[in-house]
């Protein structure tokens, strides 16, 4: 690095090279702002200025009266594969619980009849689920289907496990693909009760639409997911 850098951004950058070579681990307190100061030989404007910039970018957190340290890693979900939360999460050694928030069957309307591609007259299951990762709630899941499917799912034990796998295990149905759109909004009172969050914080809004592997719709979904506990991996190709 050219001695031009400032030097916020030289103490930033050695300390992130100190977390990536583990010589800080994740909830290792790191030195305070006095030795940081005495270490550069800078004022401590300088010293917040770098550790405000780790803080923002979530490589550290702040604990008031004891100190800075390393954060732990944030879990990635893949968005561009087909899986249910604990099935991804899990891959990378966590454990996703599940809690019922309701479940309601009700007349499918116009709009639900043709995502689901139901008859006049049909009815369907909604089922609210919230995810917690560590106990903490990380996403609110509502799905909708039809109705006998949605009380299958429910005899299966909901809460055990995630609907792609129940569907495939338990109902003996085959998953072909999902049409998915992807958005930011605020949450809304209840959602933010829910997800332990501030009214109109961020959350990413997944729509999607779930068919089996003949074509034919079976979930239809609205995923709200905590934009501050994971992080979102999505891979695209050039189309020419």
């Amino acid at each position: 690095m050219s001695d031009a850098s400032p030097l916020y951004h030289r103490i930033k950058t050695d300390l992130l090279s100190a977390i990536d070579s583990q010589q800080y681990l994740p909830d290792a307190r790191l030195p305070s702002e006095h030795e940081l100061c005495e270490r550069y030989g800078v004022s401590r404007t300088t010293v917040r200025q770098a550790l405000g910039e780790l803080l923002r970018e979530g490589v550290i957190y702040k604990q008031h009266g004891r100190g800075t340290f390393v954060a732990r890693p944030r879990p990635v979900r893949d968005v561009g594969a087909l899986q249910g939360l604990a099935e991804a999460l899990g891959q990378q050694g966590l454990q996703v619980s599940n809690r019922l928030h309701s479940y309601r069957e009700l007349p499918a309307d116009a709009r639900m009849r043709q995502r689901l591609a139901l008859p006049a007259g049909s009815q369907v299951a909604e089922l609210s689920r919230l995810r917690l990762l560590d106990g903490q709630p990380i996403s609110l899941e509502i799905t909708w289907c039809e109705r006998s499917l949605g009380e299958r799912l429910m005899d299966a034990g909901v809460l055990r496990r995630d609907l792609f796998t129940m569907l495939e295990d338990e109902c003996g149905l085959g998953i072909g693909h999902a049409d998915m759109q992807l958005g930011a909004v605020g949450a809304d009172p209840e959602q933010a009760a829910l997800l332990k969050l501030a009214e109109g914080a961020p959350l990413l809004r997944i729509e999607r639409l779930v068919h089996d592997d003949q074509g034919r719709p079976l979930l239809y979904e609205h995923l709200y997911l905590r934009s501050d506990q994971l992080d979102y991996r999505l891979r695209v190709e050039r189309r020419r």
